[in-house]
């Protein structure tokens, strides 16, 4: 008994070796096989980086995102209502539509409150003579950023 338990770790001891070995000839062959190798392209003191090309086309995409964000305008709109119920909201916001079509609408929700905001106005100006338009229908109406 005392035999095989001996005879079973020489074969785990061996079976790691042999593990290692082959992960290590997986390696050396991996590199050679994507026919670059350390030795032929490699100065002295100098490190070689290879790069996916698709990198550099996310850091373009990347770099665009943040160039609109910059250059993104204030904007000012509407507010036409807040409230609590999900339900009033939506019917002003059916109510506006009808008044008003074409001119975009939007809901946000920060807790507990909705606002229906109306608009995309780059100028104050623009938003303040709209603004007089929807004060007949909606009274609490004011211009927001």
């Amino acid at each position: 008994m005392e035999a095989e338990k001996n005879t079973n770790i020489v074969m785990v001891k061996e079976l790691r070796k042999f593990l290692k070995i082959g992960m290590l000839a997986i390696i050396l062959v991996g590199m050679n096989v994507s026919g670059v190798t350390a030795q032929e392209n490699a100065t002295p003191n100098n490190v070689l980086i290879f790069k996916d090309p698709r990198i550099d086309y996310l850091l373009k995409v990347y770099a665009a995102k943040n160039k609109t964000k910059i250059e993104a305008k204030k904007v000012y709109r509407v507010q036409v209502i807040a409230t609590t119920s999900r339900k009033e909201v939506n019917e002003a916001k059916s109510l506006f539509s009808s008044k008003f079509p074409g001119i975009p609408v939007f809901i946000s929700f920060a807790p507990p409150t909705f606002r229906l905001r109306a608009g995309n106005f780059l100028e104050r100006k623009d938003a303040q003579s709209f603004l007089r338009e929807v004060r007949k229908s909606f009274p609490a109406s004011f211009v927001v950023e």
